[in-house]
């Protein structure tokens, strides 16, 4: 991982080849102590773990993709749930055929580089459980 400060809030980080998406922004995060950011990214990754949202069961259903994608789209948000960061992260990939897939992003793998815009915030945003949705829910 790469990276450097842009502005007074704003980073730019590059993923190389073979690092953990989520696993290397939640090692920034920490690293920089970062309370609360949102954040955004294109690259191209060679496998990734999706998951879609089963509100009725509360529970995901996640999908395993093992070829090479292009990032179309990946954005999310840093956070805290019971004093550690945790990422929030969707993302939209298409793959050699041009079809395009997406959802909620539970691992993916670098396969040539990710270019990841973060912006910073200087104030704590928690999460909480809900009982209704069996989400975590950022408190507002």
């Amino acid at each position: 991982m790469k990276y450097q400060k842009i502005g007074s809030k704003k980073y730019l980080i590059r993923l190389e080849r073979g690092e953990e998406i989520i696993g290397s922004i939640l090692e920034f995060s920490k690293k920089m102590t970062i309370p609360f950011s949102f954040l955004s990214g294109i690259g191209a990754i060679s496998q990734m773990t999706i998951a879609f949202y089963n509100l009725k069961d509360k529970k995901y259903i996640d999908r395993n993709c093992n070829e090479p994608f292009e990032i179309v789209s990946l954005s999310g948000n840093l956070s805290n749930f019971n004093n550690q960061p945790i990422a929030h992260l969707h993302i939209v990939a298409a793959n050699q055929n041009f079809q395009v897939i997406g959802g909620h992003l539970k691992s993916a793998t670098v396969a040539a580089t990710l270019e990841i815009i973060i912006e910073t915030c200087d104030k704590i945003i928690n999460r909480f459980p809900d009982q209704k949705t069996g989400l975590n829910l950022i408190e507002v």
